[in-house]
């Protein structure tokens, strides 16, 4: 139509040129070249508006079709706005998706293999469970033996002791395995075993952990010098001598050096009967400094020293001569 039809049209104005141009040479020669070249143009519109003509007489309106067209346009534009800024991020999804619903299609099949190879799994861990235990039960058994030895020069040559083994049932367990295990006491004939945390008194709990620290300790250093690398081990006794004394703590402070000839032993302790078996004595001592509570460590050097701080531990402030030559006395028998 805009070749064509109306004045207006490409074909019609150009007409007019034509006249225009054609009325023009009669009054100059120059302008005739020009009517070639336009009459070529006409021609070539012509030609192009005949296609046109019979391009637009084979299409056919078809409204059902063009509203296809537009939904589909529309469903796209959804698509894009849920799944991704463009087709190829929606035709990932697209994928992916596909991926995830043949997966939950074969889920059946999936699940059977799964059972399978955790049934395979807990088989497995049981057995290496039960193999763990049986190592366990036969450890216990011979640290209960050499516990109660130590225990013997302890002062607790009555008590009984022994581990409590449970185990979980099938299906059950962890990464430590399928035992549960409690360690139990009876201090004085006549009692029940009953748990340790719930029976010992605090200086038994000390003396408990001494000896298995000291069965333990012995333990690593042996299988350290057996090994290809031998490290020391270091053990870190504090209050060791809660609510014991005399006797009792003497034989601590033996078992404790003992313990320190192939281990570092650090201990913390009130009782002069302890410390004196110590190769290395640092006083520690709390003191306020401007509204601060400051504590100030000080190795003891000398023999001199050493017993001027075992005599304070037995006589208190006021320390006496006999308290000196207790003390001194004390260190001369640890040593020996």
């Amino acid at each position: 139509a805009e070749l064509c039809e109306g004045g207006g049209a490409a074909l019609s104005r150009l007409a007019a040129a034509a006249r225009q141009i054609e009325e023009l040479r009669h009054y100059d020669s120059t302008v005739e070249a020009q009517l070639g070249p336009l009459a070529g143009a006409r021609a070539t519109l012509e030609d192009l508006a005949s296609f046109l003509r019979d391009y637009v007489g084979k299409l056919e309106a078809n409204p059902q079709r063009l509203e296809e067209i537009e939904d589909r346009l529309a469903l796209l534009d959804r698509l894009k706005r849920k799944y991704g800024n463009s087709i190829e991020a929606v035709l990932a999804y697209a994928v992916e998706t596909r991926h995830r619903l043949a997966g939950l299609e074969h889920a059946d099949e999936r699940r059977e293999v799964v059972r399978q190879e955790l049934e395979k799994a807990s088989g497995d861990y049981r057995k290496a469970a039960e193999a763990l235990s049986a190592m366990r039960r036969a450890a216990a058994h011979k640290l209960v033996k050499v516990v109660r030895e130590e225990l013997v020069q302890l002062g607790m040559e009555k008590t009984r002791m022994e581990v409590l083994f449970a185990s979980a049932g099938d299906g059950q367990g962890g990464p430590a395995g399928i035992d549960e295990i409690e360690f139990r006491i009876s201090p004085n004939p006549g009692e029940e075993l009953r748990a340790m945390e719930k029976i010992a008194s605090g200086g038994e709990i000390s003396r408990l952990m001494l000896a298995m620290k000291t069965v333990v300790g012995q333990a690593r250093v042996s299988r350290g010098a057996r090994g290809s690398r031998r490290s020391t081990p270091t053990f870190i006794f504090d209050e060791v001598d809660a609510g014991i004394g005399g006797r009792v703590a003497e034989s601590i402070g033996l078992r404790l050096k003992r313990l320190a000839r192939d281990a570092q032993v650090l201990c913390v302790t009130h009782l002069a009967q302890i410390a004196c078996f110590a190769d290395h004595h640092l006083h520690v001592e709390k003191s306020t400094r401007a509204g601060r509570t400051v504590t100030t460590i000080k190795p003891l050097e000398g023999e001199k020293e050493r017993a001027e701080e075992l005599a304070r531990m037995l006589s208190g402030s006021q320390i006496t001569d006999a308290a000196l030559e207790h003390a001194a006395a004390m260190l001369r028998q640890a040593a020996g």
